[in-house]
Protein backbone atom coordinates (compact mmCIF):
# COMPACT_ATOMS: atom_id res chain seq x y z
CA UNK A 1 0.00 0.00 0.00
CA UNK A 2 1.66 3.21 -1.23
CA UNK A 3 -0.54 6.49 -0.10
CA UNK A 4 0.80 9.85 0.56
CA UNK A 5 0.54 12.20 3.81
CA UNK A 6 -2.52 13.63 1.88
CA UNK A 7 -4.19 10.25 1.63
CA UNK A 8 -3.86 9.32 4.87
CA UNK A 9 -5.49 12.55 5.96
CA UNK A 10 -8.55 12.36 3.95
CA UNK A 11 -9.16 8.33 5.52
CA UNK A 12 -8.86 9.73 9.27
CA UNK A 13 -11.30 12.85 7.80
CA UNK A 14 -13.70 10.00 6.03
CA UNK A 15 -13.35 8.10 9.60
CA UNK A 16 -14.32 10.97 11.30
CA UNK A 17 -17.45 11.58 9.00
CA UNK A 18 -18.80 8.32 9.48
CA UNK A 19 -18.44 7.82 13.15
CA UNK A 20 -20.24 11.12 13.65
CA UNK A 21 -22.92 10.20 11.17
CA UNK A 22 -23.26 7.11 12.52
CA UNK A 23 -23.49 8.17 15.71
CA UNK A 24 -25.93 6.55 17.89
CA UNK A 25 -26.57 4.58 15.37
CA UNK A 26 -27.52 0.27 16.30
CA UNK A 27 -26.96 -3.08 14.05
CA UNK A 28 -29.10 -5.71 14.77
CA UNK A 29 -27.61 -7.13 17.63
CA UNK A 30 -27.23 -3.87 19.42
CA UNK A 31 -23.91 -2.90 18.69
CA UNK A 32 -22.67 0.20 17.33
CA UNK A 33 -23.63 0.43 13.28
CA UNK A 34 -19.99 2.01 13.35
CA UNK A 35 -18.17 -1.36 14.13
CA UNK A 36 -19.52 -2.50 10.72
CA UNK A 37 -18.23 0.04 8.98
CA UNK A 38 -14.84 0.19 10.80
CA UNK A 39 -14.82 -3.46 9.39
CA UNK A 40 -15.31 -3.28 6.37
CA UNK A 41 -12.45 -0.28 6.15
CA UNK A 42 -9.97 -2.63 7.91
CA UNK A 43 -10.71 -5.34 5.39
CA UNK A 44 -10.57 -3.23 1.96
CA UNK A 45 -7.24 -1.75 3.96
CA UNK A 46 -5.80 -4.96 3.03
CA UNK A 47 -6.73 -5.79 -0.68
CA UNK A 48 -3.20 -5.82 -2.38
CA UNK A 49 -3.15 -1.28 -4.71
CA UNK A 50 -5.83 -0.30 -2.45
CA UNK A 51 -5.94 3.42 -2.63
CA UNK A 52 -7.03 5.44 -0.02
CA UNK A 53 -10.06 6.38 -2.04
CA UNK A 54 -11.30 2.69 -2.31
CA UNK A 55 -10.37 3.19 2.01
CA UNK A 56 -12.83 6.38 1.91
CA UNK A 57 -15.43 5.08 0.30
CA UNK A 58 -15.65 2.16 2.74
CA UNK A 59 -15.53 4.59 5.17
CA UNK A 60 -18.24 6.78 3.63
CA UNK A 61 -20.41 3.60 1.94
CA UNK A 62 -23.27 3.80 3.80
CA UNK A 63 -23.50 7.51 4.74
CA UNK A 64 -25.56 8.67 1.65
CA UNK A 65 -27.89 5.71 2.32
CA UNK A 66 -28.30 5.73 5.53
CA UNK A 67 -28.00 9.32 6.62
CA UNK A 68 -28.81 11.32 3.44
CA UNK A 69 -25.40 13.13 3.08
CA UNK A 70 -25.05 14.56 -0.12
CA UNK A 71 -22.89 13.27 -2.91
CA UNK A 72 -21.85 16.65 -3.67
CA UNK A 73 -20.49 17.26 -0.05
CA UNK A 74 -18.30 13.80 -0.36
CA UNK A 75 -16.67 15.48 -3.99
CA UNK A 76 -16.12 18.40 -2.05
CA UNK A 77 -14.62 16.68 0.75
CA UNK A 78 -12.70 13.94 -0.91
CA UNK A 79 -12.65 14.19 -4.62
CA UNK A 80 -14.54 12.79 -7.44
CA UNK A 81 -13.62 9.31 -7.12
CA UNK A 82 -14.53 8.87 -3.81
CA UNK A 83 -18.16 10.04 -4.72
CA UNK A 84 -17.81 7.86 -7.83
CA UNK A 85 -17.68 4.82 -5.25
CA UNK A 86 -20.21 5.97 -3.17
CA UNK A 87 -22.23 6.69 -5.38
CA UNK A 88 -21.88 2.71 -7.04
CA UNK A 89 -22.36 1.50 -3.20
CA UNK A 90 -25.66 3.53 -2.87
CA UNK A 91 -28.88 1.22 -3.84
CA UNK A 92 -30.82 3.72 -6.01
CA UNK A 93 -34.60 4.23 -4.38
CA UNK A 94 -36.80 1.56 -6.00
CA UNK A 95 -33.93 -0.78 -7.43
CA UNK A 96 -33.32 -4.37 -7.05
CA UNK A 97 -31.25 -5.89 -4.65
CA UNK A 98 -29.61 -7.99 -7.99
CA UNK A 99 -29.55 -4.34 -10.55
CA UNK A 100 -27.68 -3.06 -7.60
CA UNK A 101 -24.73 -5.56 -7.31
CA UNK A 102 -25.03 -5.62 -11.18
CA UNK A 103 -24.28 -1.96 -11.42
CA UNK A 104 -21.50 -2.44 -9.21
CA UNK A 105 -19.70 -4.94 -11.46
CA UNK A 106 -19.44 -1.96 -13.67
CA UNK A 107 -16.52 -0.32 -11.17
CA UNK A 108 -14.52 -2.81 -10.26
CA UNK A 109 -13.01 -1.00 -6.83
CA UNK A 110 -16.57 -0.69 -6.13
CA UNK A 111 -17.02 -4.67 -6.47
CA UNK A 112 -13.74 -4.81 -4.33
CA UNK A 113 -15.20 -3.25 -1.51
CA UNK A 114 -18.81 -4.54 -1.52
CA UNK A 115 -17.01 -7.95 -1.41
CA UNK A 116 -15.72 -6.67 2.31
CA UNK A 117 -19.29 -5.30 2.87
CA UNK A 118 -21.30 -9.00 1.97
CA UNK A 119 -18.20 -10.97 4.02
CA UNK A 120 -18.92 -8.88 7.20
CA UNK A 121 -22.25 -8.69 7.11
CA UNK A 122 -22.05 -12.42 6.59
CA UNK A 123 -19.67 -13.28 9.29
CA UNK A 124 -22.30 -10.86 11.99
CA UNK A 125 -25.52 -12.34 10.53
CA UNK A 126 -28.08 -12.43 13.59
CA UNK A 127 -29.81 -15.09 15.20
CA UNK A 128 -32.92 -14.50 14.07
CA UNK A 129 -36.11 -15.85 15.24
CA UNK A 130 -36.77 -17.05 11.58
CA UNK A 131 -34.56 -19.75 10.40
CA UNK A 132 -36.00 -18.68 6.97
CA UNK A 133 -35.32 -15.25 6.95
CA UNK A 134 -31.31 -16.29 7.76
CA UNK A 135 -31.47 -18.74 4.53
CA UNK A 136 -32.92 -16.14 2.61
CA UNK A 137 -30.59 -13.82 3.61
CA UNK A 138 -27.31 -15.56 3.06
CA UNK A 139 -28.25 -16.77 0.01
CA UNK A 140 -29.28 -13.15 -1.71
CA UNK A 141 -25.27 -12.69 -0.52
CA UNK A 142 -23.91 -15.45 -2.04
CA UNK A 143 -25.34 -14.64 -5.06
CA UNK A 144 -24.03 -11.33 -4.93
CA UNK A 145 -20.51 -12.74 -4.15
CA UNK A 146 -20.38 -14.72 -6.97
CA UNK A 147 -21.33 -12.36 -9.34
CA UNK A 148 -18.74 -9.64 -7.74
CA UNK A 149 -15.95 -12.24 -7.82
CA UNK A 150 -16.64 -12.90 -11.51
CA UNK A 151 -15.28 -9.47 -12.41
Amino acid sequence: MSIDQSGFAKIARAKRLAESTHLGQKRFDGSPYITHVKGVATQVSLIPDVTWEMICAAWLHDVVEDHNVSVDKIEQYFGLRVRELVVALTRDEGETYEAFIDRIVDDEQAAQIKICDITNNLSTLPLPSSENYKRNLSSRYIKALARLYAV
